[in-house]
């Protein structure tokens, strides 16, 4: 008996203790095979494999893909601070840049949030948004990604977008 009330005081003190919560606020994401509408310039001269964008076998110049960003939580307004690109891009001649714009339809005006472009040798790149640069209730949002090429032999691709 003694063991229970102890069990029970100890759970009612856990209880009493505030609990440090977090509020998670879900990422949007992509790969950047997957969900993408591409120019139609460009339909002859891209290729998605597993997760990535790139330009299909032999091209060189540019690809551009654009991705609609949906809302991924219960808010209007997401506290979202970070665009993340996931590349690669081992070589000169060759980038992967993704831009964020917000569109407002009444109005007509598209605006640029953040850019960010591929550093040759690494896998990520983000740039930080603006404070409260969403509102799901009055404007849309795309993320355009370009992935370019020089030399048909360079191997650069667009693999992953995420919103935090």
């Amino acid at each position: 008996m003694k063991k229970l009330l102890l069990l029970a005081a100890v759970a009612l003190a856990m209880l009493a203790v505030p609990q440090k919560t977090i509020a998670a606020v879900p990422p949007w994401t992509t790969a950047c095979s997957a969900g993408a509408t591409i120019q139609r310039i460009d339909l002859g001269v891209y290729s998605v494999v597993d997760n990535y964008l790139t330009l299909a076998a032999g091209m060189t110049g540019d690809v551009v893909a654009r991705y609609n960003v949906i809302n991924t939580t219960t808010v209007r307004r997401p506290a979202w601070s970070m665009l993340e690109l996931g590349y690669l891009d081992n070589n000169v001649g060759s980038a992967v840049t993704a831009t964020l714009f917000q569109f407002d339809p009444c109005e007509n005006v598209l605006t640029t949030i953040c850019s960010v472009t591929s550093v040759d040798g690494l896998t990520c790149q983000n740039c930080a948004l603006p404070a409260n640069s969403f509102d799901f209730g009055a404007d849309v949002y795309f993320v355009e990604v370009t992935v370019s090429r020089s030399a048909a032999t360079q191997d650069v691709r667009a693999e992953s977008l995420r919103i935090f």
